[in-house]
């Protein structure tokens, strides 16, 4: 926008309704001859181009960060399930074997007990069954823990370890009893061997 001052009139202008001042100066628009402004900037086709470009590469970014983050937290969330589980059933077995009353003893490759519950004793047993550890109370057997590949138990008596337990009725029950169990790898939880040892009451 350039100004412009016309030349000095002698007298009242005449060619203005609004009796502009001598020496009054007037503000022009210049063209490049095709009716846009001079210097008005707009953005080329490659520039949307690129723009557009570098638009997807942020998006595409983002979208791989964010399933980064959901993919870790889906396996955070399976291990703690995992863990979840597991402290469930050392839990269960040091309580079942705490309140151990008769046994332990061997039914069919199952170890099984007698254990003093609020309603009396009541028979308790754990089998593994498949890749799963079966945890019996009654005649109610449960899932107790998913992919186990083995399970070993042993029961330590004056003499050192055993694999068969002693009936208490024959030689007194063993002093402590071991659970092993070897565990797969499943749902991005690490697999590895699970061992716990759980003293037994004195025989009343």
């Amino acid at each position: 926008m350039t100004p412009v001052c016309p030349e000095r009139v002698e007298g009242p202008s005449l060619s203005s309704p609004f009796g502009a001042e001598e020496g009054r100066c007037f503000d022009t628009l210049s063209t490049n001859g095709e009716g846009s402004v001079e210097g008005e900037a707009g953005f080329t086709l490659i520039e949307m181009i690129v723009a557009l470009a570098l638009f997807a590469l942020i998006s595409l970014a983002a979208f791989a960060l964010v399933e980064t983050v959901l993919s870790v937290q889906r396996r955070t969330d399976r291990r703690l399930d995992r863990i979840a589980e597991l402290d469930r059933a050392l839990y269960l077995v040091g309580s079942d074997f705490g309140a151990l009353s008769d046994g332990p003893f061997l039914m069919n490759g199952a170890v099984g007990m007698r254990r003093n519950a609020a309603g009396g004793q009541v028979l308790v047993g754990y089998a593994l069954v498949g890749n799963v550890l079966m945890r019996s109370r009654g005649m109610e057997p449960r899932a107790l823990v998913s992919g186990v590949e083995a399970a070993a138990w042993r029961f330590h008596r004056p003499d050192g370890w055993q694999e068969v337990p002693t009936r208490l009725r024959e030689q007194g029950r063993p002093d402590a009893v071991e659970m092993t169990l070897r565990l797969a790898a499943q749902d991005g939880a690490p697999g590895g061997t699970l061992r716990r040892v759980i003293l037994l009451p004195a025989a009343p």
